[in-house]
């Protein structure tokens, strides 16, 4: 009655980890989603990549079922503002992910960037290694 399974053996880190980590279906629906209504070009996907690797790398930030969404959206709408493109509207963002008025996007853009130390430059070689990355 008392069986111990590999679940048991974790700490409650991992167990959280693995309870909280955002499901593939999930993601993929979003992005299709995202996609749709965004009108984004995966040159700017993989910018935002980008970015929020370097975000997660600098924070030690992890992503969860409760913050991906926002963190990938952020990452996206900076690389639109470093590329020179135009941002996805609040309104866009209000209808994926409903949680925060422009004021606070607004805030959390700020911090975004200020976590990131400012460093939102990248270079060809990093573009490209990500590009392979992905499609490798």
């Amino acid at each position: 009655l008392n069986r111990v399974t590999d679940n048991d053996q974790l700490s409650r880190e991992e167990k959280l980890n693995l309870i909280s980590r955002p499901a593939v279906e999930n993601i993929r629906n979003f992005m299709l989603k995202f996609l749709s209504m965004s009108h984004v070009t995966p040159e700017i996907l993989i910018y935002g990549s980008i970015l929020l690797d370097r975000f997660l790398k600098r924070t030690k930030w992890t992503l969860r079922a409760t913050n991906w969404r926002i963190l990938f959206m952020l990452s996206v709408r900076l690389a639109l503002r470093v590329e020179e493109q135009p941002v996805l509207s609040t309104e866009c963002i209000s209808e994926l992910y409903p949680l925060f008025s422009a004021k606070e996007l607004q805030s959390l853009e700020a911090m975004f960037l200020r976590l990131l130390d400012y460093r939102c430059f990248v270079r060809y070689e990093d573009y490209f290694q990500k590009v392979t990355e992905i499609f490798s």
